[in-house]
């Protein structure tokens, strides 16, 4: 079973253990660098570029099988887009999940915050049915 890694950054090494061990993956694909520019450069303004997110559709196509899991993290419109596809043709979409620890320290006359985030688990997106 093959899980497409679509996101910004690269996955960590409980991610990855948590996708072989649990969900039974055997291959992780990332997404290739040209369509990983277009996933990282959504811009703010303006309408999705729905051109630019049916080339890693069509990825998602060529790269995947039926239940194949989609890791799919990013800009919320991209991420509805892909998830929705997912949905409607057999792919299993799923996200990461954070534990976040905030750490605040004095320093003179200012505070320092630092965050923290790791990994929680992996979840599905669900849709309605």
């Amino acid at each position: 079973m093959n899980l497409l890694a679509i996101m910004s950054h690269e996955l960590l090494d409980e991610q990855r253990e948590e996708a072989q061990n649990q969900l039974g993956v055997t291959e992780i694909k990332i997404l290739p660098n040209e369509l990983l520019k277009i996933w990282r450069s959504i811009d703010p303004i303006g309408e999705l570029p729905i051109e630019e997110l049916y080339k890693i559709v069509q990825w998602i196509d060529m790269e995947s099988s039926l239940n194949d899991y989609i890791l799919i993290q990013g800009e919320y419109g991209g991420t509805f887009y892909l998830v929705d596809y997912c949905l409607k043709n057999g792919r299993i979409p799923i996200y990461a999940t954070t534990n976040r620890v905030v750490e605040e320290k004095r320093e003179g006359d200012h505070i320092v915050t630092k965050r923290i985030f790791k990994h929680g688990c992996l979840r599905r997106y669900i849709g309605f049915t």
